[in-house]
């Protein structure tokens, strides 16, 4: 996901390179947003974020850990980054 958003990202970029790019994401889409904002700190990219899984701990994804951590394996390390934003590891 992180790549495809990505991909988006550096396409407007390329089409606009003077104007900012606006991110907006919500719990996990918020993760998404700063792991991408992370990795492409030449790019003025304005964030607007709600609940970037501050509360990760006690929600309802968390026995879902395993699973992506089995997944980020096959995804090229950019779910590590994102389960790192979530869980604070």
């Amino acid at each position: 996901l992180v790549k495809l958003i990505e991909t988006t990202v550096k396409s407007e970029h390329y089409e606009s390179p003077n104007k900012p790019i606006y991110l907006v994401g919500q719990s996990f889409g918020a993760c998404l947003a700063l792991a991408v904002a992370a990795r492409n700190p030449k790019i003025d990219l304005i964030l607007v974020l709600a609940n970037s899984a501050t509360s990760f701990n006690g929600s309802q994804l968390r026995p879902f850990i395993p699973m992506l951590e089995a997944l980020s394996k096959e995804l090229d390390g950019g779910l590590d980054y994102i389960l790192s934003l979530t869980t604070g590891a």
